[in-house]
């Protein structure tokens, strides 16, 4: 399984070839359990996004056909230093960098439209749909240099609600008032 995050901002496109960061499965934190974020770097910032889950294998995906490649979303915290004391790329790999929220399937019959997904938080609110998130062309640049396998998970974008990582925070977010996420710092 790998988790992929694409470096650039929901208002650009992807580019044919995007800037990725691939993260090792040991910085993925799931089941809600608590993360220790290191010393170096800090102070911690976090930033809340979307996550899609790939749901068959699949190389060189035509964009127009990308909506059959993924089955479910959820939020992600993506932690990394408020200052460049760390390399991104490096900062990624710390235990718990990546945390996932509950997964929610998506009927098939609703994927790739611009349902929009509403995320809400006590540091703010953003909404997204699966073509803002732009996760239908990221699945097409992702596979034409490598082949996504069921389990991968996309994060298409990196501008998200930023929230400060410090020692005892709590974040809870929900997605379409379903809480999906549930975040602490230790």
């Amino acid at each position: 399984m790998k988790t992929i995050i694409l470096r650039r901002n929901s208002t650009s496109p992807i580019s044919p070839f995007p800037e990725i960061i691939n993260v090792p499965d040991s910085a993925v934190s799931r089941d809600w359990r608590p993360v220790f974020l290191p010393d170096d770097g800090s102070p911690w910032l976090g930033q809340i996004l979307p996550a899609y889950r790939v749901c068959r294998l699949g190389k060189n995906i035509p964009e127009r056909f990308a909506t059959r490649y993924f089955d479910a979303v959820t939020l992600a915290v993506v932690a990394f230093p408020s200052e460049n004391t760390i390399p991104l790329s490096l900062a990624l790999t710390a235990d718990g960098a990546v945390a996932l929220g509950r997964w929610i399937e998506i009927p098939e019959a609703e994927r790739g439209n611009d349902t929009v997904y509403n995320v809400s938080h006590s540091n703010g609110h953003i909404e997204f749909s699966d073509n803002s998130a732009g996760i239908c062309s990221a699945l097409h640049s992702l596979s034409r240099c490598m082949t996504l396998k069921m389990g991968d998970i996309i994060i298409p974008f990196d501008d998200g609600i930023s929230v400060a990582l410090d020692i005892d925070t709590e974040i809870s977010a929900t997605l379409d008032e379903v809480k999906v996420l549930e975040y602490r710092v230790k």
